[in-house]
């Protein structure tokens, strides 16, 4: 039941342990004793210390001990499912919404830029087409985006071209400020073009600044993060099949050290019953000696 334990206790977080003199076990996991003899500690998570991360709902994980509370502990987490999600949420979450707010935030400076160039068939007035959907400025033009993180959660249409579409600058402004002549297409079509041009990429600190990141077309920087992508989970299954291998390995050998063998136990049986079968057969060889000389 133990040694259940402590298998199932792996699966879920990097640990080491030892056997004491009378038998029992001391746990120890990132370095902080779990169970000592009759000391039990609890790992939990403190929702009072959130991590410096910039979403709120990420906590760290605390070492309690007789409701004595350290840490955080977080980073010592390295191994099993716990080791994994960690990992996941602290290190490579960030790294790939990094790159969906960056490509988020250069679309939208991209597309707004063009857009304000133009005008709508409606009236004159600029508007972007990106905004921020929590600024809650007045529409039009609508408050565009100011920061490269958290842009792709806080991207939004603006409504007052989503209520009206005559407000699309499709066409360029007529003589003058003023709105599109009808059937004026100019700006529109410098829309689409975009997706073909090469623009420099934002980074993390360039605004208000310009971008200071690479010049790509927006589908060669898709092409570029789905690839560091698929190369990611190519390696993550590598690193399963490597550990799958080892587990077997590890677990052959336990078997072959405290395990118990068929085959050996078979023919330990086969050996037992042949002894049983001899002694017996002495036993009435004697016994048979023994009515004769009787008898005599």
């Amino acid at each position: 039941m133990r040694a259940q334990l402590l298998q199932e206790l792996g699966k879920k977080i990097d640990f080491t342990y030892f056997e004491r003199e009378d038998g029992t076990i001391a746990v120890q996991a990132s370095g902080f004793p779990l169970v000592d003899g009759d000391t039990v500690a609890r790992l939990e998570v403190d929702t009072r210390q959130p991590t410096p991360l910039a979403d709120p709902t990420y906590f760290n994980v605390f070492y309690n001990i007789n409701g004595q509370v350290s840490g955080p502990i977080t980073p010592r987490i390295t191994g099993g499912s716990l080791g994994g999600n960690l990992s996941m949420r602290d290190e490579r979450v960030p790294q790939y919404r990094e790159l969906l707010d960056r490509f988020t935030f250069t679309l939208a400076n991209s597309v707004n830029t063009q857009h304000l160039a133009g005008a709508g068939i409606d009236d004159g007035n600029a508007r972007n087409f990106f905004i921020d959907r929590l600024s809650g400025g007045p529409n039009p033009p609508g408050d565009p985006l100011t920061a490269v993180s958290g842009a792709a959660r806080l991207i939004t249409v603006n409504p007052d071209i989503v209520a009206n579409s005559r407000h699309l600058a499709t066409g360029a402004p007529s003589a003058g400020p003023g709105p599109a002549a009808t059937g004026d297409n100019t700006n529109a079509l410098a829309l689409a073009g975009l997706a073909t041009t090469q623009v420099p990429f934002f980074l993390a600190g360039d605004p208000p600044g310009p971008a200071t990141g690479a010049t790509q077309t927006f589908g060669a920087f898709l092409s570029s993060a789905s690839g560091a992508l698929g190369a990611d989970l190519q390696n993550v299954r590598l690193d399963l099949q490597k550990g799958d291998l080892v587990i077997a390995e590890l677990e052959d050998r336990r078997g072959s050290i405290s395990g118990v063998s068929i085959d050996e136990e078979v023919s330990d049986l086969v050996r037992f019953q042949r002894g049983y079968e001899a002694s017996a057969r002495v036993i009435s060889t004697v016994d048979e000696l023994l009515q004769i000389l009787l008898s005599i």
